[in-house]
């Protein structure tokens, strides 16, 4: 829980400092505080107006300079402070409070400093309320004073090193401190991915000349395909990996143990969804095989059919043959009677399927139809010679 708390925080501020600013939630407040049983007092109506009235910039920006934004704050914090002057909260505790809370008093926060759970609880009510026009390139002298305001003894612990990285925002010193402090590489290559996808990745190359976001989806990507049943999710992840993804999913589909024919069918489709030849052969050659030495051989020439192996398309023929010479008649039926266009992949296994086509002809009394289909295999020389 500590660990999903310290992502989740993380990720917030890294979204809010890097990707998108998340909008005010005044409206939400006001509905709160019209539920008060006092909702329709003077006091409850006036702090309803001042919050209605506070310019949020992100609605205002498009057309509008910081400096443009920054006059109507004053003006709306003018309008505060007058009101809170006039005593127009002063019959309820609470709302003065938090009229001194809009107004950035700095009394009012060492007064509720015991309400914030840390320190970034403080900073941010702190410059949303005294310097909401704070550059970002300045945040982190305030987050600095905000520490030492919480912590006397100047100690950091690892969470604050993150956030105050990301407050300096040096990208490479936050993804580095998450790899070591956050236990497996789900958060940092995400993280990565979203940034990159943001363009704040552009300077950050490792010396070996991946890019950083690749490497580290890489690596995640490898811990999944380790796993018994996440190396499919594993796949998804290769394929983000534009320069180098592909290659390492051959050599992870050639290196991987086959347990099942579920398994394999799955490996099956990836492949072929990605136009993969030989891993398809192999795949198909390793079931083959094994089917072979189970002596099934119906299962063996499907997947010899599925990679078209010629080679051993024509084993299985001469072993069906060789079955029906010393039984006289023919197993998987079913198989053989369906071959369609796969009997043309080798002269053996189109004698096998036309020569139990004659013998389902002869069964079913069209001999005339069976006698030319024997001509035929006869005049052809595909029948063997022995």
């Amino acid at each position: 829980m500590k660990i999903f708390n310290m992502t989740e925080l993380i990720w917030s501020l890294c979204e809010i400092l890097w990707i998108d600013l998340a909008p005010g939630q005044l409206d939400k407040v006001r509905i709160l505080l019209s539920h008060n049983a006092a909702a329709r007092t003077d006091a409850f109506l006036s702090m309803d107006e001042v919050l209605r009235k506070m310019p949020i910039f992100n609605q205002l920006y498009r057309g509008n300079s910081v400096s443009e934004f920054d006059m109507k704050w004053r003006h709306w914090r003018d309008d505060c402070e007058r009101r809170l002057e006039s005593g127009e909260f002063s019959t309820s505790t609470n709302l003065d409070i938090m009229a001194r809370i809009l107004c950035g008093e700095e009394s009012v926060f060492a007064h509720i400093k015991d309400l914030c759970e840390t320190w970034y609880h403080m900073l941010v009510s702190k410059m949303l309320y005294q310097r909401p026009t704070v550059k970002s390139v300045d945040l982190h002298y305030y987050a600095q004073a905000s520490m030492d305001e919480f912590r006397g003894d100047g100690r950091m612990s690892e969470m604050d090193s993150i956030l105050l990285s990301t407050l300096e925002f040096d990208v490479h010193q936050v993804i580095k401190d998450c790899s070591a402090v956050l236990s497996g590489w789900w958060f940092v290559s995400h993280l990565t991915d979203i940034l990159h996808h943001c363009g704040q990745l552009e300077s950050h190359r490792l010396e070996f000349g991946h890019n950083l976001r690749e490497y580290l989806l890489l690596d995640y990507a490898t811990s999944l395909m380790s796993h018994c049943s996440l190396w499919q999710v594993g796949v998804d992840y290769l394929d983000q990996c534009h320069d180098t993804g592909r290659h390492y999913l051959e050599q992870f589909i050639d290196n991987m143990p086959i347990e099942t024919e579920r398994k394999a069918h799955k490996l099956l489709n990836i492949c072929e969804k990605r136009n993969m030849p030989e891993q398809i052969k192999s795949i198909c050659k390793v079931m083959g095989m094994r089917c072979l030495k189970n002596q099934r051989l119906g299962a063996a020439l499907s997947w010899f059919l599925r990679s078209k192996d010629v080679a051993f398309a024509t084993l299985i023929a001469e072993k069906f043959l060789s079955e029906y010479n010393e039984h006289g008649e023919f197993s998987n039926l079913d198989l053989l009677d369906n071959l369609g266009s796969s009997m043309l992949i080798s002269h053996r296994l189109t004698f096998l399927a036309k020569y139990r086509e004659y013998h389902r002809l002869y069964e079913e009394r069209e001999l005339y139809a069976a006698g030319s289909l024997l001509l035929s295999l006869l005049t052809s020389r595909l029948a063997p010679r022995e």
